[in-house]
């Protein structure tokens, strides 16, 4: 692979030729990435340490660095509890699809979640 970008279009090309169901998974991995890059980002925000998160949520640090680092497979329950330590909150938020009228689109290329 020569950059990232081309990695990125090969994984999804792949996902295509599967069908709806890998390109679910896929949506599914790019969230899942987005939430880890988004707690990282606010517990840096707070200039605290992943023990210091660690000791105010009871997860213990090597969780928080595998879900920071997008190798974790956190419960909805875990992501409470971190948002919620951090002073944010999770939603479900609206996504924005260029030309597609919502009788068109799947409720997965609607909605995504936030932290």
């Amino acid at each position: 692979m020569k950059s990232l970008d081309e990695f990125r279009r090969k994984t999804e090309s792949k996902a295509r030729a599967k069908g709806r169901p890998a390109e679910i998974e896929l949506e599914l991995y790019r969230e899942l990435t987005r939430i880890s890059q988004d707690l990282a980002r606010a517990r840096l925000h707070l200039d605290w340490t992943q023990e210091k998160l660690s000791s105010e949520t009871g997860i213990a640090q090597s969780e928080i660095s595998k879900i920071e680092q997008g190798q974790g497979n956190p419960t909805l329950l875990t992501i409470a509890r971190l948002t919620t330590a951090l002073g944010a909150h999770m939603c479900i938020q609206e996504k924005c699809v260029a030309h597609q009228t919502r009788d068109q689109e799947q409720p997965s290329e609607r909605m995504r979640t936030c932290v």
